[in-house]
């Protein structure tokens, strides 16, 4: 339609042409037909008439004439040779009342094939003065759309403005205005341009697209849903039905509608030339939910590459996704790429806490390769719902080394443990407690040991083995009262059953009161650790039991029952005669 307008114009002369001009076999009838020809778009015919006006020695204005349809003629074909003929023309004619025309066409030759950096260039050289017709509002409407196409947004508004109010020009000119201001995330003076087109027309038919993409883009889910859905009813725009789909489904998503949002979104992928990550995201993540985890993962690494919280969170999936297949180290890679943005903290926390684990791969990889991830974990998060998780990982990974020291450490760090976190530490204490005494470091064992059985209170086994190995640190030292006291207090609290620990605890109370010089006290003692020895003699080494007749027997001899020391003495040497130097 705007051909034809422009074409009108510059025809003007030959519409009034007589039915003998046109039927002429001269010069003249050659271009009258040749210009009716151009007129019905007969471009082929047109210029089949005109190539032969040259033979027919033309008049100087009819040779003009004809070379200047010749180009249009060729343009309209979208032949390369049309650049040439205008080029000959404006060679040929610099003073022709044409030539503005044809400057503009050498810039519409560029337009036509996109290059339009060099289309301005042209347009740049005509004087819109001398331009006929409709033409200076078609090449004020390419010269906006050239900027448009550039990026030059700015210029382009500026001269789409100027068509507003054009009949041919000024539908598509609002649009365009306010495509603009939509690129441009205005989206008020966008939505004023868009809400004053005439959508019944052909660009204008596109902006209720637009607003249903600024309704999303704005939160508005229900307004982005109603129009994508009644735009894919009606299907009066076909080029922006796969997004439609896509605004639609992530309307609905964002509505909390899934089951609803996915067709759409199945439909979107299916069809788009190149779907949006988002949609690759949502699909991934039902399918994740679904237990579909090869199908979650390759929906997954679709939506990749936003650099965006969407990304961040989808290689949290993928991490997850992949450790339920067994992957453990693309598991680690994903998690990785996770924790290292901050986009989402709360993301960044489940993906920081899911690394750490995995690189523990089950407790498969050496502690000491994690344990720095896991303290900075709890450096970083100390109020994580993770923080107990990792505390005890932390933990349970020294003790499994055998580093004690270390675990008590990290231990003291935490401010409000989990009960099963301070039974870990009654353990701890009373492990390094122990081995403090063995190794002679009988001050560091006392107070580990003592922490160790205030923190037992609800826990009898550890309380009473803290007892016993308190005994035998107090009865090192000399603090014989201190042992004697531990030594009861096990005593006390062990069950019947417990006949070999039982037994040692009687024995040591008995030495106990043997070096304070309580030999009756003693003697009763000794005398119930032999009682406790014969109920379970399998318990006892007959050694043990041996060397508590011999102990009785020193308590009778200091005791000047020289009679009963004896038959102790005697007792002793019979249970183990190859020890039996000191009972003779």
């Amino acid at each position: 339609m705007k051909r034809q307008l422009i074409l009108a114009a510059l025809c003007c002369a030959a519409a009034g042409a007589t039915v003998a001009q046109v039927n002429s076999p001269d010069a003249g009838g050659y271009l009258e037909r040749g210009i009716l020809m151009f007129d019905d778009r007969n471009y082929e015919g047109c210029i089949d008439q005109l190539a032969r006006i040259h033979s027919l020695s033309p008049t100087p204005e009819q040779a003009e004439r004809a070379l200047y349809y010749l180009g249009l003629a060729s343009q309209g074909l979208g032949d390369d040779e049309a650049l040439a003929l205008f080029r000959k023309f404006l060679a040929d004619y610099p003073v022709s009342p044409l030539r503005a025309d044809v400057m503009m066409s050498v810039g519409d030759y560029w337009f036509n094939r996109g290059n339009y950096a060099e289309a301005l260039q042209e347009y740049a050289q005509v004087n819109p003065l001398a331009l006929t017709g409709n033409r200076c509002d078609d090449m004020s409407y390419r010269t906006a759309y050239s900027y448009m196409m550039l990026g030059e947004y700015a210029t382009a508004a500026s001269q789409f403005r100027t068509l507003q109010s054009s009949e041919e020009y000024g539908n598509v000119a609002r649009f365009y205005l306010g495509y603009i201001a939509y690129v441009n995330k205005d989206y008020t003076l966008a939505l004023q341009y868009f809400r004053n087109v005439d959508t019944s027309r052909e660009l204008g038919n596109a902006a209720p697209y637009y607003e249903a993409q600024i309704a999303f883009a704005q939160g508005d889910f229900n307004r982005s849903l109603d129009i994508s859905r009644r735009l894919l009813a009606s299907g009066s725009v076909p080029a922006f039905t796969a997004e439609c789909n896509r605004i639609a489904g992530e309307s609905l998503y964002n509505l909390g509608d899934e089951s609803e949002a996915l067709p759409y979104l199945w439909k979107y992928c299916a069809e788009a030339s190149d779907p949006q990550p988002s949609a690759f995201y949502i699909l991934g993540v039902s399918e994740y939910r679904r237990g579909d985890y090869d199908a979650a993962i390759k929906l997954l690494q679709q939506s990749i590459g936003t650099h965006s919280a969407m990304e961040q969170s989808a290689y949290l999936f993928l991490g997850q996704a992949y450790l339920k297949r067994g992957d453990n180290n693309s598991a680690l890679m994903a998690f990785e790429n996770a924790y290292r943005v901050d986009y989402d903290r709360e993301v960044r926390e489940t993906a920081f806490y899911n690394y750490a684990v995995a690189r523990m791969d089950g407790g498969r990889v050496p502690f000491g390769n994690s344990v720095a991830l896991l303290e900075n974990f709890l450096q970083e998060y100390p109020n994580s719902t993770y923080s107990a998780d990792v505390q005890r990982y932390i933990v349970n990974g020294y003790m499994s080394d055998n580093d004690y020291e270390s675990a008590l450490a990290a231990l003291d760090k935490i401010q409000n443990p989990s009960a099963e976190l301070i039974q870990a530490k009654q353990r701890v204490l009373l492990v390094l407690g122990s081995r403090e005494y063995t190794s002679g470091k009988i001050s560091q064992a006392i107070s580990h040991l003592t922490q160790a059985r205030r923190l037992a209170s609800d826990n009898p086994s550890i309380r009473r083995q803290c007892d016993l190995w308190l005994g035998d640190c107090y009865y090192t030292r000399g603090n014989y009262d201190e042992a004697a006291s531990s030594y009861r207090s096990f005593i006390a609290s062990a069950p019947k059953s417990d006949t070999r620990n039982r037994a040692i605890a009687y024995y040591d109370l008995g030495y106990t009161r043997f070096c304070q010089e309580r030999y009756s006290d003693a003697l009763t003692d000794f005398r119930d650790a032999v009682k406790v020895m014969q109920s379970a003699p399998a318990d006892i080494s007959r050694s043990l039991l041996a060397d508590c007749y011999n102990r009785i027997a020193d308590c009778h001899y200091y005791q000047t029952d020289f009679t009963s020391a004896a038959e102790a003495y005697n007792k002793a040497y019979d249970l183990n005669p190859s020890s039996g130097d000191y009972a003779l």
